[in-house]
């Protein structure tokens, strides 16, 4: 509930036997024509809604009564299709008499909608006897309980609050120009809106390529100082964090170092030691001995076949 609205009771009172602050045209039937909103209900509503909708089309879509509460569903019969757009919930049923409460927006998944998540709104309530015999809830048609179109009026679209990082900032907010920034504030009137434009102005001051004006002059910068940038080793792109990842294998180690990365591989060891080869060296002599051996074995077979081929030459004269 809230305070500190200011309400004139005699009007009120006059509101309880009147379809106020429907159209006076409204029949205030549910869909299945057996129960009509009691008149001493609601005694008046304001809708703060967003630019650009039809005050005309905004209409009451449901009524939940409980045994506690009572909730009233707020519509709009905009592009053909019923909309919730918020509620009046929490009213006490036993409420004190032309008691106020606020408005609720509900969240819109389409994009289309999201102007009415801004809507503010105030129900006062007259007397809850005679609705309070009618539990249970209640579906509305837009032609059947249409709000009076001076009821609802755009309100100012205001932005509550900045936050910043995790801190949350209300009240009067100041946009202050920093070092090298310039806001500039100019009137759109084919939008009828001003616009801030905010634009970096830093001159060359000889280090830089060329004066910083946009992203493109903030690249051009970046490499101009520190070279161009490594995108892709090979063709092969970073992952999405920037990284480009080597993994070892077969052995082998990478030792980050200052500007670079060590190759190692611990498992390149010599296959053999001083003693080993002492050891070829001494079979290798004894090669040799036996070549020479062998050599020897031949050189005496061979005389002794010129022998032999003598000798039958002898038998044969």
């Amino acid at each position: 509930m809230t305070t500190g609205y200011t309400v004139y009771q005699e009007w009120l009172d006059r509101n309880l036997t009147r379809q106020f602050p429907l159209d006076d045209s409204a029949e205030a039937l549910d869909i299945t024509g057996t129960f009509r909103i009691p008149t001493t209900f609601m005694v008046d509503m304001f809708l703060t809604i967003p630019p650009d909708t039809d005050n005309t089309l905004y209409y009451v879509k449901a009524l939940t009564v409980r045994r506690y509460t009572i909730d009233v569903e707020i519509g709009y019969d905009g592009a053909g299709e019923e909309l919730l757009i918020g509620k009046f919930t929490k009213i006490p049923c036993d409420a004190a008499l032309n008691s106020s409460y606020d408005f609720e927006p509900s969240p819109q998944t389409d994009s289309s909608y999201k102007p009415f998540t801004i809507m503010t709104g105030t129900l006062i309530v007259g007397k809850t006897e005679e609705i309070l015999k009618y539990p249970g809830r209640w579906l509305f048609q837009s032609d059947g309980t249409p709000i009076l179109s001076t009821r609802a009026s755009e309100g100012l679209a205001a932005v509550r609050s900045f936050k910043v990082g995790t801190q949350i900032f209300t009240g009067d907010i100041a946009l202050r120009e920093g070092s090298g920034v310039t806001l500039t504030p100019s009137y759109d009137s084919v939008n009828d809106r001003t616009v801030i434009t905010i634009s970096a102005n830093i001159a060359d001051s000889g280090e830089l390529a060329i004066p910083i004006t946009d992203d493109a002059s903030i690249l051009a910068n970046l490499t101009s100082l520190y070279g161009t940038p490594v995108t892709s080793v090979n063709g092969i792109k970073p992952d999405v964090s920037g990284n480009f990842t080597l993994q070892p294998i077969d052995c082998t180690e990478f030792t980050p170092i200052e500007g670079g990365v060590r190759v190692e591989n611990p498992c390149s060891k010599p296959c053999c030691d001083k003693s080993d080869l002492d050891d070829a060296y001494t079979a290798i002599s004894e090669l040799n001995l036996r070549y020479a051996r062998m050599e020897g074995y031949y050189q005496s077979l061979s005389r002794n076949i010129n022998e032999l081929q003598a000798r039958l030459i002898g038998l044969e004269i």
